[in-house]
């Protein structure tokens, strides 16, 4: 399927081109989410926090000031 093309303004006058999936595209990419993750996330280690889901880098700091005794700055 092709994505919907829809042009947005930029600040310096021009342009830019947006691809905006079809629903069935959201769908397919949806299933497909709900079938892969699980499979991938059983073999992503404890410690990595990056575009996983319910992790986000503020986890990862925590981790880093309290698992290895590091003062990190606020």
């Amino acid at each position: 399927m092709h994505n919907r093309k829809v042009e947005i303004p930029k600040g310096n006058g021009k342009t830019r081109i947006l691809g905006i999936p079809t629903v069935k595209d959201r769908v397919v990419q949806g299933a497909l989410k709900l079938l892969l993750e699980p499979i991938f996330e059983a073999d992503f280690k404890g410690c990595s926090y990056g575009y996983r889901p319910k992790r986000h880098a503020h986890q990862a700091i925590d981790r880093g000031r309290k698992g290895y005794g590091m003062t990190l700055p606020e």
